[in-house]
C-alpha cells in the first residue's frame, strides 16, 4: 500500500530541508535525493529524521521503497505450523489407587487437525475419531500403588505439520485430618471417619484445622510416605505432633487394602490454623 501521508513535516519555522511539508515523498532516479510531489523538486538526502512525518504508518508495519515510492505492510509473518495448543485430562486430581481408569482428555489445535492418535506407556496406539478435541482412550487400566501411572501422548498433525504433546496420570491416595477429642482408638473407623480428606500424590501442603479446647489434630496417612515429626511445621515452626499409631490397615473404596500412620497433636486447643507438611 502507498503511504499518502509520509511526508515532509512542517516546523515551527518550516522544514529544515528544501521542500513544501505534505509533499509525497518520492525517490529520485540518481539515488541521492528526493522530490516533494507535487511539485517536483530536488531534496538531497540524508533528510533530518525531525522533518519527516510519517503519521500515516501504523505502529510495528515496515517501510520500504518500490518504484521510488514509499509504501507500508505489516512485519512478514513466518510460515504457519500445526500446533496442540491445549491437551489434558479431565481426571481430576486423578483415580483412586485400585480404580480401574479409561482416560477421557480435552485437546484444542491451532488449525483443524487432519489426524490423531493416541499412544500410552503400556503399548497401546489408537486412531482418534476427527476433530479430535474429546479425545478418550479405548483402554482400561487398572494400578494397584500410589504414584503408578500410565502416560499417554497425543500424535496430530494438520495442514501445516505436525505435534505431540504428553499427560501423565497417576494413581493418588487420601490423606485425612481433622480435629476432634481424642477417642484413644485408632482403627479404620477412626481414620475414614476423620472429616477432611484431600486425594493426592504425595502429602506435602497446607491442611486447615480449627481446633476446641479440647480438640487434638489429627492427621492419616500412608505409612510408605515415610513421614516423620520433622515433617511437620505449625506456621514456621516445628509441629509439635506425634505418631499415635503405626502401619493400620485401611481398605479403601476400591478393595486394596494399605497401611496408615496416625499423628496427633501433642497440644488440645490449637484453635484456627494450618499445619504444613514438608
Amino acid at each position: 500500500m502507498t503511504d499518502p501521508k509520509f511526508k515532509l513535516r512542517a516546523g515551527s519555522s518550516g522544514p529544515v530541508v528544501k521542500g513544501t511539508p505534505g509533499h509525497v515523498l518520492t525517490f529520485n532516479a540518481d539515488g541521492e535525493s528526493v522530490s516533494g510531489q507535487p511539485g517536483g523538486g530536488s531534496i538531497p538526502l540524508p533528510i533530518p529524521v525531525a522533518d519527516l512525518d510519517a503519521s500515516g504508518v501504523p505502529n510495528g508495519y515496515v517501510v520500504t521503497a518500490t518504484g521510488g515510492v514509499a509504501h507500508w505492510a505489516p512485519p512478514a509473518v513466518g510460515p504457519l505450523v500445526f500446533e496442540i495448543t491445549i491437551f489434558g485430562s479431565l481426571t481430576s486430581p486423578g483415580p483412586q489407587v485400585g480404580e480401574t481408569l479409561a482416560a477421557e482428555f480435552t485437546a484444542a489445535f491451532s488449525e483443524p487437525a487432519t489426524s490423531a492418535s493416541l499412544v500410552d506407556s503400556e503399548g497401546a496406539n489408537d486412531p482418534i475419531a476427527l476433530p479430535a478435541t474429546s479425545p478418550i482412550s479405548p483402554n482400561p487400566y487398572t494400578k494397584t500403588a500410589i504414584g503408578e501411572n500410565v502416560s499417554y501422548t497425543l500424535n496430530a498433525s494438520g495442514a501445516d505439520g505436525s505435534d505431540s504433546a504428553t499427560v501423565t496420570i497417576y494413581w493418588l491416595e487420601f490423606v485425612r485430618f481433622g480435629a476432634l477429642a481424642d477417642p484413644g482408638i485408632y482403627d479404620e473407623t477412626f481414620i475414614e471417619n476423620l472429616p477432611n480428606s484431600n486425594l493426592v500424590l504425595n502429602p506435602q501442603g497446607s491442611y486447615g484445622y480449627n481446633a476446641g479446647p479440647t480438640d487434638f489434630c489429627f492427621f492419616a496417612v500412608l505409612e510408605s510416605y515415610g513421614l516423620t515429626s520433622a515433617n511437620f511445621i505449625q506456621g514456621v515452626f516445628p509441629m509439635s505432633i506425634s505418631k499415635v499409631a503405626a502401619a493400620v490397615p485401611v481398605t479403601n473404596t476400591q478393595g486394596i487394602t494399605e497401611t496408615f500412620d496416625v499423628w496427633r497433636s501433642d497440644n488440645q486447643g490449637l484453635g484456627t490454623f494450618n499445619m504444613g507438611v514438608i
